[in-house]
């Protein structure tokens, strides 16, 4: 890629959810998992890691938002339209095909986000309500 995306960057075929996010001290991680069924392991993973920035699909019903994201991330940002990914070359890619999320754990990376300047709704962390389940509308 032409420009550098941080100190250490694991890319397939590299195993980045079985590989050290940290040595020591846990540091700050960017986290972009590769969309599928594997997401919930990604999520529990930067959830015990508790400080960093996840890029997700905002499926927001899954068992991934409920058991690892509502109740732990510190705050989510939705942001305003689809997110545009770049190809290694730097060429624009085709944007997702679903809206994204970019879920902070901790609060330095709460505030990261509050300065990115990326347009879209901020929640800050969820109340958790106990209550019956909605399955249909």
């Amino acid at each position: 890629m032409p420009w550098n995306l941080a100190k250490k960057v694991y890319t397939p075929p590299q195993d980045g959810l079985s590989l050290p996010w940290s040595e020591g001290l846990p540091c700050r991680v960017w986290c972009n998992p590769p969309y599928g069924s594997h997401v919930g392991n990604w999520a529990r993973r930067m959830a015990a890691h508790g400080n960093g920035i996840m890029l997700l699909f905002g499926r927001t019903e899954t068992q991934a938002w409920q058991e690892y994201i509502w109740p732990r991330a510190e705050a989510i940002l939705f942001p305003h339209g689809r997110v545009h990914f770049c190809l290694p070359d730097g060429n624009r890619a085709l944007s997702g095909t679903a809206p994204s999320s970019l879920i902070a754990y901790g609060q330095n990376n709460v505030e990261s986000l509050l300065k990115s300047g990326i347009a879209g709704a901020l929640v800050p962390k969820a109340e958790m309500i106990q209550g019956t389940q909605v399955s249909e509308f």
